[in-house]
């Protein structure tokens, strides 16, 4: 359990800064207010781009967590002092980091989609991603 707990940590942390944390209070207002004052294109291309950088981004840190998972669950006060637990808790790191990307990138849409009014998609999402 303890191994799962780090494993689960880190990429938890990520997503609060990410997915909903600073990153999505920033973005929503800019994409309102660039689709509000711009045309459909404006708004399409900058959620092109953040769409591509924020994925980009996440790839790279991703692979780096992914790589570094030995290192990092081998600092957890729960896990240094049991090599077996810290090798689980690497192995289990590299399972669940890639969430850090796939949930920030849903994050990401549904702050567009709430943007234009459609809130059940992204309403219903955290329910998908529980129950299976």
């Amino acid at each position: 359990m303890d191994a799962f707990l780090v494993a689960l940590m880190i990429p938890n942390f990520g997503r609060r800064m990410f997915a909903e944390g600073a990153f999505s209070q920033a973005f929503v207002p800019v994409f309102t207010a660039t689709k509000t004052t711009g045309t459909h294109a404006e708004a399409r291309d900058l959620v092109a781009v953040v769409m591509g950088t924020l994925g980009g981004f996440l790839s790279i840190v991703t692979l780096a967590g992914c790589l570094a998972a030995p290192v990092s669950s081998g600092c957890s006060p729960r896990l240094c002092h049991e090599p077996q637990k810290a090798a689980l808790g690497a192995e289990l790191l590299r399972w669940t980091f890639p969430y850090l990307m796939f949930i920030s990138l849903t994050s990401l849409a549904g702050g567009v989609l709430n943007a234009y009014g459609r809130f059940a998609i992204p309403a219903v999402t955290p329910v998908i991603s529980t129950s299976a």
